[in-house]
């Protein structure tokens, strides 16, 4: 079943990103004009934070850049930065993983979109006693959706909800745990 899923997302990803460039603005807009590609590139990122806040929070910043392929196909590649600080422990463990992605949004309508991406992390693991055991690569495959707030022509506000279909045996996150960010982006 696992590996249908990925099939499945990566095929999805496939297929949009070999989807025709429009002639369009980051924006749907009625009347079609000729944009160049540097306006249909755009920059941006997001910001998540989870946990319970008392003994366990995890706090996630993503810049991205960004691409309207089509009116209603947008991708990207993003960077990511973790900082999670955990406190269930005798000793307390603070780690920094750092990561990359690459992500595919499909609009249903231009405020509510389909998200699916591939990520790659490396996370630093800890012993029950909090020693460092080193590093481990856990790569995810990201499915959800999110809504997204025109602000401007050029310039958006998104929240998107995640769940993370791979479930790697290192993954930090429990099968159905939802992950939920607020990103921006803005044309350049």
């Amino acid at each position: 079943m696992r590996k249908l899923i990925v099939v499945l997302a990566l095929a999805f990803m496939v297929i949009n990103l070999s989807a025709q460039l429009s002639n369009d603005s980051i924006q749907p807009t009625k009347t079609p004009q000729k944009v160049s590609f540097k306006d249909k590139l755009y920059t941006g990122g997001s910001f998540g934070l989870s946990g319970n806040f008392s003994d366990y929070m995890s706090l996630r910043v993503s810049p991205i850049v960004g691409a309207r392929i089509s009116p209603k196909f947008y991708s990207g590649l993003g960077l990511e930065y973790i900082y999670t600080k955990d406190k269930r422990y005798n000793k307390d463990i603070s780690a920094h993983d750092y990561g990359a992605r690459l992500f595919g949004q499909y609009n249903f309508i231009p405020q509510l979109f389909a998200h699916a991406e591939f990520a790659g992390y490396s996370y630093q693991s800890f012993f029950i006693n909090g020693q460092t055991a080193g590093r481990n690569f856990v790569p995810f495959i990201w499915l959800g959706g999110g809504y997204r707030q025109y602000i401007s022509n050029k310039s958006f506000f998104s929240v998107r909800v995640l769940f993370d279909v791979l479930q790697d045996k290192h993954s930090p996150y429990d099968s159905g745990e939802p992950v939920i960010s607020v990103g921006f982006g803005v044309g350049l």
